[in-house]
């Protein structure tokens, strides 16, 4: 029931739902932050642009803003493990 009202509420209005998302993804910045929920928050994200359009733009500003990638370099990729030296 609750994800028909989602669904079908008024867009306008949707905006209004979840005035301040911005903490969820600074959480994703926070090291200390294990990766499962970094994860389950990355899936609660990815909900908000499919239930509302209107957000998409703010969600996608914040993800470049909080969500770094982790860049492992080729050098990094290639060396040896401290197990095998």
């Amino acid at each position: 029931m609750q994800s028909l009202v989602v669904e079908n509420g008024n867009p306008i209005e949707r905006k209004n739902w979840f005035p301040d998302i911005e903490p969820l993804f600074k959480l994703l910045s926070y090291e200390n932050v294990p990766p499962y929920l970094k994860g389950a928050l990355r899936n609660a994200i990815a909900t908000f642009i499919h239930v509302s359009p209107v957000l998409k733009d703010s969600i996608w500003t914040f993800l470049e803003q909080y969500d770094l990638p982790v860049v492992v370099g080729p050098e990094a990729q290639g060396s040896p493990s401290m197990g095998t030296q």
